[in-house]
């Protein structure tokens, strides 16, 4: 890996370890996802998620702390209702239609010619919900703008074969349709960064979908999480408590040095493709000064990088905000940035 902070190297494991890193995934996110489906009355789902993989069948997306008490729990149901209500106000005009469990658009009836639409293509992080990634996708519906929004989910992540992979072959088979959206801007949160290169991986090594780079005009990124940093993502997803977390920590680093065949080696594989630039159009890269799961300095030897390579990137580093949180405390500097990007990319009418 070239900008990450260390080097994920394979060893040889017995029978006993490789059945055990077999079932880590079910071990991690068993626990959380039953306690969201718990809350939620959502036994069906969860039952569904933990057998088959959310991108075949349906589940809850992990969205809060385990360790949350119930009264917050249960504010946090009211103010998403109120919400709901509030950003489909904000996205008036966007018909919102689910094309599977990970992907859902926000159609515009806009003043983009039918043969010529503008799109965005959304890949959210790891434990948001749909008002959460809604707020953003109403930054562009308002512009006449479509968005596609890609989910990914903990298990979806720790099996990219029958997760992650599943999931970019269902955004070229979209994209591949779909050609009356001639310009498509990919936006970027966390782990959707792994979750785009596995598309882009695509994009380059499938013959069918190698058109689809040059209708790709540009790339927002925000806090993105290098493959480095997965362990200690996946941790703070799944709990509050630091000593847990740094045992999840270390039991998803012993992951990805005894998976290496079904998992590591695919990480591996997308994440070259995101340090090598997935996108030829311009981009605008943004992080915080203070985020443990997207630090400055991998942000910034991806960056380099990409630069040395010839690209026009934009960097903007927001000062301490958490992580995907740039938004909610600089929005209007935020959406400031978009709007140039959007302008700098011509997809302003």
């Amino acid at each position: 890996m070239e900008s990450g902070s260390k080097v994920v190297v394979p060893y040889q494991v017995g029978w006993f370890n490789t059945v055990l890193a077999a079932l880590l995934p079910y071990i991690i996110w068993m626990p959380y996802q039953a306690y969201l489906s718990l809350n939620d009355g959502g036994w069906r789902d969860f039952v569904k998620q933990m057998t088959f993989g959310s991108a075949s069948w349906g589940s809850k997306a992990p969205s809060v702390s385990p360790l949350m008490n119930q009264p917050r729990l249960q504010e946090e149901k009211q103010n998403e209702k109120q919400n709901e209500k509030a950003l489909v106000k904000a996205a008036r005009g966007a018909t919102w239609e689910p094309l599977s469990h990970n992907l859902e658009r926000y159609s515009v009836h806009g003043t983009d010619p039918p043969s010529s639409r503008r799109l965005v293509l959304m890949y959210a992080w790891l434990t948001s919900k749909r008002h959460h990634v809604r707020k953003y996708a109403s930054l562009f519906t308002e512009l006449g703008m479509d968005v596609v929004t890609v989910k990914i989910t903990g298990m979806d992540l720790m099996q990219p074969t029958s997760g992650t992979q599943v999931v970019a072959q269902q955004v070229m088979d979209f994209l591949a349709t779909n050609t009356q959206y001639t310009r498509v801007l990919v936006f970027g949160f966390s782990v959707g960064a792994y979750g785009f290169s596995e598309a882009a991986k695509m994009i380059n090594e499938i013959p069918e979908y190698n058109n689809i780079r040059q209708r790709l005009v540009g790339h927002i990124w925000d806090s993105p999480v290098d493959l480095p940093n997965m362990p200690i993502g996946v941790a703070t997803t799944v709990t509050a408590n630091e000593k847990i977390q740094r045992y999840v920590t270390s039991c998803v680093d012993w992951f990805l040095r005894t998976r290496h065949d079904v998992a590591t080696r695919h990480y591996l594989a997308a994440a070259n493709y995101f340090y090598l630039c997935p996108v030829d159009g311009p981009g605008l890269y943004m992080y915080s000064s203070c985020d443990p799961l997207s630090p400055v300095d991998g942000n910034d030897s991806i960056v380099r990088k990409w630069v040395e390579l010839g690209y026009d990137v934009t960097t903007k580093v927001f000062k301490d905000t958490p992580h995907c949180a740039n938004f909610s405390k600089y929005p209007s500097e935020y959406r400031r940035l978009i709007l140039q990007f959007l302008e700098k990319v011509n997809l302003l009418q």
